[in-house]
C-alpha cells in the first residue's frame, strides 16, 4: 500500500520531467511561461491603473490592449481572454506603429520591434494610452513601463514623469513593487 502511495505522489513528477527533458522541450516551455507571465503583468499593470474618465466613459466600453507587431503569442492572450477589469471586457489587436494608436489603452510593444521609439513614447503620452515595453532602458527614454527579466525573475520600472503627463494615473500598490525613474 505505501508502494503504491509512493508511486502516486512521484508520478506527476515523473510525467513533468520527461516532458521537460530534452533542452528544446525546456526552452520552449520557458518562452510560452515568460510570455504568459508578461500576459499577467498587463493585465495587473491595467488593473491597478486609472485613465481619465472621459476615455472609459461606459461601463461596458471595452478595455483595448494593443500590440505591436502581435508582441504576445496565442498562449498569452488565451490566458486574458474572457478577462474584465472594472466592468470593462478585453480587447486585443495589433498595430503596425504610433499612427495607429487611436482607441488603444494599453500598448505593449517588444524592443525588437521596428518603430521610431521616441515618436511612440510622444504618441502614447499625448493620447493617454499606457505604454509597457520589454526593455529597462525604455522607461528612461519615456515608456511608461519597462517589464523585464532579472535572474529569472519579472521586474518593472516606472516613469512617474511620463505617466502623469498622459492624464493616467496608477496605484501606489503597483508603484510600490516598481523601480520608479523620474
Amino acid at each position: 500500500m505505501d508502494r503504491s502511495r509512493t508511486f502516486a505522489r512521484w508520478f506527476p513528477v515523473l510525467i513533468l520531467l520527461s516532458v521537460f527533458a530534452s533542452d528544446v522541450s525546456v526552452a520552449a516551455a520557458n518562452d510560452s511561461r515568460t510570455s504568459i507571465l508578461r500576459a499577467a503583468f498587463l493585465y495587473n499593470f491595467a488593473k491597478f491603473t486609472r485613465w481619465p474618465e472621459s476615455r472609459l466613459a461606459k461601463n461596458d466600453m471595452p478595455l483595448t490592449f494593443c500590440m505591436l507587431d502581435g508582441a504576445l503569442d496565442g498562449a498569452a492572450a488565451r490566458v486574458l481572454a474572457g478577462k474584465q477589469i472594472d466592468g470593462h471586457p478585453l480587447a486585443f489587436r495589433d498595430v503596425a506603429d504610433a499612427n495607429s494608436l487611436q482607441g488603444c489603452d494599453l500598448l505593449y510593444g517588444s524592443e525588437q520591434t521596428a518603430v521610431r521609439w521616441d515618436e511612440l513614447i510622444q504618441q502614447t503620452t499625448e493620447l493617454g494610452v499606457l505604454l509597457v515595453t520589454d526593455s529597462p532602458a525604455l522607461a528612461d527614454m519615456g515608456a511608461h513601463i519597462s517589464l523585464f527579466l532579472v535572474d529569472g525573475k519579472m521586474r518593472f520600472k516606472v516613469n512617474i514623469r511620463s505617466v502623469r503627463a498622459s492624464g493616467i494615473s496608477l496605484s501606489s500598490k503597483l508603484l510600490n513593487l516598481a523601480i520608479i525613474v523620474e
